[in-house]
């Protein structure tokens, strides 16, 4: 399997998010995978490394809203790769998350 480095497993989440700068200009972007400690996403929109982003992902046991920095970029067109790592995530989203995670531990998807 190689060097595993991650803390965290990863789970498909093949959808559309809310990301916002600021909680005010939001961004179009695709889910690639999520984890206890961030999410994967696609978007057309340029963001930058270190930028901090407010996110809503829609998962089967409700609404995760949490803060995060982006620590991966990847420039691609028409839409490029992002690694967001979670920085603040409110008790009552961080149970969502868990039962999330918990859940979905056999669709466990490495980032590529």
């Amino acid at each position: 399997m190689g060097d595993e480095r991650r803390q965290h497993a990863r789970f498909s989440v093949n959808q559309c998010v809310t990301l916002s700068f600021a909680h005010e200009d939001f961004i179009d972007a695709t889910g690639m995978n999520l984890s206890y400690g961030g999410l994967l996403f696609r978007s057309t929109a340029t963001i930058d490394l270190y930028q901090k982003i407010f996110v809503m992902i829609d998962v089967p046991q409700g609404t995760v809203k949490a803060e995060g920095i982006v620590v991966r970029v990847e420039q691609n067109s028409p839409a490029s790769v992002y690694g967001l790592k979670f920085t603040d995530v409110a008790s009552e989203y961080r149970s969502i998350l868990e039962a999330y995670c918990a859940e979905s531990g056999s669709q466990d998807v490495p980032i590529v």
